[in-house]
C-alpha cells in the first residue's frame, strides 16, 4: 500500500492534514504538482486522513516531494544537526578509518541558495547552513543521491557537505527532528576538505583538537585539494578497503530504457541475456524485462554500492567488511549482480551510434533518424 499524501503547502509553507480545515477549505496544494487539494480529514471519516487532488488523480511524486520539503522546513525552523563521525575513506562501518568523532551544531542562520559556483560549475545544495564566515551545505537524498559530477562541483568551492538519506523514511516531522540531531548513518559527509588534506598527508594519528567553532567547515590554510587530486584519494583508499569500482563508477551516466528505445540492434543483444545464468538474477531480470536503469552505480554510500532501479534503491555490494561477513552463496549473488550490470553498462557503451550510416537497422533506428546518420 502505497504512502498517503499528509502534506500540502500553503503560504509557502507544509502543513499537516490534521491542522488545516476540511475539503477545498484546507487551501493547500501539491508540494509536486501544484494542483489544488482537498482535505480528506472529517472526524467521521473513517480511513486514513490525507490530502486528494482536486480533478486528476494523485501525481506521482508528491509523497517523496513533500519529504524533500519537510526536511528542509524543520532544518530550517530549528537551526540544528548532528554532524557524523568523519572517516578518512567515508565508510562510516570502516573502525580502522575513523578520524573525528561528530557533534551538534546550531547554525547562526540557515538558508536556500539558488546557485553555488561559475556558470559551468553551478549546482543547487539544498541547504546552507553559516556559523560565523563558515559554511556547511546540506544535500536531502530522497529518490537520488549526490552524484560524482556534482561532487566536482562541491569540491571546486572548497566547503563541507553532507548527506541526509531520506529514501523510504516516513513523512513525520517529529521523527525528521529526531533523525537530525541523531547520530546515525542516514547522515554522512559527501565533502570535507580540510579533513581530506589531513588524509592525503596520512596524518592520520593526529591529536583530535577541537577547532575554532567559527571555521568549522572551512578549508585550512594549507591550500584547498584540487578536483584530481581528491580523486586520486578517493580512488586510493577505496581500491585498498576493496570495495572500488573501476569499471561501473567511471561510466557516464545515462538511461538504459531510452538507448534501448533508439537502438533495435542494443535492444536485440540486452535481450539475449535472458538466455544467460544473468537473467536468473531478480534484479537483472528486472531490468532486462524493461524496468528502468540510469546506468550509474553509487560507490560513496556508507552502506555499500548501490543502483536506483525505478525510484528504488537496490543493494549491488554491502560495505567490504560486511561483504567478507556474507556466506559464499550471497558473496556469489552480489557478484552476479555486478557482473551482469557492468555488462549491461559495456552494451550501451558500444552502441553509441559511431556505425549508424552503415546499420542495416537504419532506417527504422530513431538514433540515426535524430542525428541524421540515414543522410550520410
Amino acid at each position: 500500500m502505497s504512502a498517503k499524501l499528509t502534506y500540502g503547502i500553503r503560504d509557502d509553507r507544509l502543513q499537516h492534514i490534521e491542522d488545516v480545515s476540511n475539503g477545498l477549505k484546507c487551501n493547500c496544494i501539491c508540494p509536486e504538482c501544484h494542483t489544488q487539494l482537498i482535505a480528506r480529514n472529517n472526524s467521521t471519516n473513517i480511513r486514513e486522513h490525507h490530502f486528494q487532488h482536486l480533478g486528476i488523480g494523485n501525481c506521482s511524486g508528491g509523497v517523496e516531494s513533500a519529504l524533500h520539503l519537510l526536511a528542509k522546513q524543520v532544518l530550517m525552523d530549528t537551526k540544528t544537526i548532528r554532524t557524523p563521525d568523519f572517516h578518512w575513506d567515508y565508510s562510516p562501518t570502516n573502525s580502522d578509518s575513523f578520524f573525528r568523532v561528530g557533534k551538534t551544531v546550531v547554525f547562526d542562520t540557515m538558508r536556500k541558495e539558488k546557485r553555488k559556483g561559475q556558470p559551468k560549475n553551478e549546482f543547487q545544495p539544498d541547504i546552507i547552513g553559516t556559523i560565523g564566515e563558515s559554511e556547511l551545505y546540506i544535500e536531502f537524498a530522497v529518490t537520488s543521491y549526490v552524484k560524482r559530477e556534482k561532487k566536482k562541483k562541491i569540491l571546486k568551492t572548497g566547503r563541507a557537505c553532507i548527506e541526509v538519506r531520506l529514501m523510504g523514511f516516513e513523512l513525520n516531522e517529529k521523527k525528521l527532528m529526531n533523525l537530525f540531531q541523531s547520530n546515525t548513518q542516514r547522515i554522512y559527509w559527501i565533502v570535507y576538505p580540510d579533513l581530506d588534506k589531513l588524509a592525503k598527508e596520512r596524518q592520520l594519528k593526529t591529536s583530535n583538537k577541537p577547532g575554532n567553532p567559527k571555521n568549522e567547515f572551512k578549508s585550512g590554510s594549507t591550500g584547498e585539494l584540487s578536483v584530481e587530486e581528491y580523486e586520486e584519494i578517493r580512488q586510493n583508499t577505496l581500491k585498498e578497503a576493496g570495495y572500488f569500482s573501476d569499471e561501473l563508477d567511471q561510466q557516464q551516466t545515462g538511461d538504459l530504457n531510452k538507448n534501448i528505445r533508439e537502438c533495435p540492434k542494443l535492444s536485440e543483444e540486452v535481450l539475449s541475456l535472458k538466455a544467460t545464468r544473468f537473467y536468473q538474477h531478480p534484479i537483472l531480470k528486472r531490468i532486462v524485462d524493461g524496468e528502468n536503469w540510469d546506468l550509474e552505480l553509487f560507490e560513496d554510500s556508507p552502506d555499500g554500492r548501490h543502483i536506483i532501479l525505478s525510484g528504488e534503491k537496490v543493494n549491488v555490494y554491502p560495505t567490504y567488511k560486511q561483504l567478507v561477513l556474507l556466506p559464499e552463496e550471497k558473496q556469489k549473488e552480489c557478484d552476479l549482480l555486478y557482473l551482469g550490470l557492468d555488462k549491461l553498462s559495456k552494451m550501451v557503451k558500444s552502441y553509441k551510434y559511431i556505425n549508424c550510416s552503415s546499420c542495416e537497422c537504419r532506417n527504422e533506428c530513431n538514433a540515426a533518424i535524430n542525428i541524421g546518420a540515414h543522410d550520410l
